[in-house]
């Protein structure tokens, strides 16, 4: 499935923030109160394809032999974590810490997943402490924000009068012959993923939360592989990005 594998390790320095483009900024390290988290993403795998599919078992819209995913572009525009260690705070105080909730990034950001291999979408700083939970909103920029995205190349293709959140690029293979495709969906979500065992960040020390996408969550049922240039199985995919998301630790 279209996994999100949290993975809490001291792999890499931290840095204040990081470019949208995969690329890192070196800083300082965490305070002795602070931890620094870094986000990565990479493809569990390229392709999805099975001989036991076949293309007369779909009930509705058309399938393929098999498909490649080349790319995955997610848009988010906030991630957070929840410290369980805040959980005696009321709600209503005028700062998200006494909610427990700790912004590692305001976005928008973008989450790009392709065959290059890991990459690098975002960096911060949260209070050392014990976390339970991981939440990623993934949500269609404003229509405000078309002046201000337009001529960036990273959020073009997300400032259309469409507003996508979701673009997957790759090929279809059927009959013998390969066609390109670019899926493009305006799913919105608010994602939260509890953490078991629970995620323990001491100050001063550097973790990694890594995302992991695996197209077969979003492509392949048990009759057969959805054809994302079908426009008749969009409702499907759109319900399987939505809901394919999962977090671990590793």
């Amino acid at each position: 499935m279209m996994a999100l594998a949290i993975l809490a390790g001291g792999v890499l320095a931290s840095c204040s923030d990081s470019p949208v483009d995969g690329t890192s900024t070196v800083q300082p390290g965490p305070s002795s109160t602070q931890a620094a988290v870094t986000m990565q993403a990479e493809l569990v795998a390229s392709g999805v394809g099975d001989p036991a599919y076949r293309r007369w078992t779909i009930l509705s819209g058309s399938n393929v032999d098999s498909l490649t995913v080349s790319r995955v572009r997610i848009l988010v525009s906030n991630l957070k974590l929840h410290r369980v260690d805040d959980e005696g705070f009321e709600d209503g105080g005028h700062d998200e810490q006494e909610r427990g909730e700790h912004t590692l990034k305001l976005g928008p950001m973008m989450i790009t997943i392709d065959s290059v291999g890991t990459r690098q979408f975002a960096v911060g700083t949260i209070p050392a402490g014990t976390y339970d939970r991981v939440k990623f909103e993934v949500h269609r920029l404003d229509r405000g924000d078309v002046s201000t995205f337009l001529a960036d190349p990273v959020f073009a293709d997300f400032v259309t009068d469409d507003r996508y959140t979701v673009l997957i690029d790759g090929r279809v293979f059927r009959d013998g012959q390969a066609f390109p495709y670019t899926y493009r969906s305006d799913v919105t979500a608010n994602l939260e993923f509890r953490q078991e065992p629970l995620l323990a960040f001491a100050g001063g020390s550097n973790a990694t939360i890594m995302v992991h996408v695996d197209p077969a969550s979003i492509f392949a049922r048990k009759s057969g592989i959805l054809d994302p240039r079908d426009k008749s199985n969009r409702n499907e995919i759109d319900n399987a990005i939505r809901s394919a998301f999962r977090a671990f630790r590793r």
